[in-house]
């Protein structure tokens, strides 16, 4: 109980403070907190669905995935390892074509999102490390 008393912030001591054991504390919170309705597992698919990567790291980009997946997780859904490639897969832009191909060859067996993810990084640090190289030494006009 102390555990969970001290993890929570001060404002929201009041919804477990005449609770008498940790078990009830994690419930009340769980149902103060806890989204876990068509609503917000449709918000939570749409936002899935909708994430495009367009700038920044690719590691940031795959974490901002797999947090709605997480939150998804939370809210009572499962998604399910095909499923998960195919996002991942699609919410890279028309440039990383190429790798989407190459996958899309590959035995379903052999894409676990850890693979997916992997190569999705070995792609991104490639283009990275090639950024700006061109055959006359000068600049390429796009790195990513």
């Amino acid at each position: 109980m102390a555990l969970i008393t001290l993890s929570v912030e001060e404002s929201q001591l009041l919804y477990i403070a005449n609770c008498e054991t940790a078990s009830e504390m994690w419930e009340k919170l769980a149902k103060q907190y806890a989204r876990s309705s068509f609503g917000s597992q449709l918000y939570l698919r749409c936002k899935l669905y909708g994430i495009r990567y367009t700038s920044g790291t690719m590691q940031a980009h795959i974490n901002s995935m797999l947090e709605v997946v997480e939150l998804l997780r939370g809210a009572g859904t499962e998604i399910g390892n095909g499923e998960l490639v195919a996002v991942l897969l699609c919410s890279l832009p028309e440039s990383y074509s190429g790798l989407v191909t190459a996958l899309e060859g590959r035995d379903e067996a052999d894409l676990s999102v850890e693979y997916v993810t992997g190569k999705m990084l070995d792609e991104y640090q490639r283009r990275v490390e090639n950024c700006g190289k061109s055959e006359n030494g000068g600049f390429a006009y796009a790195c990513r």
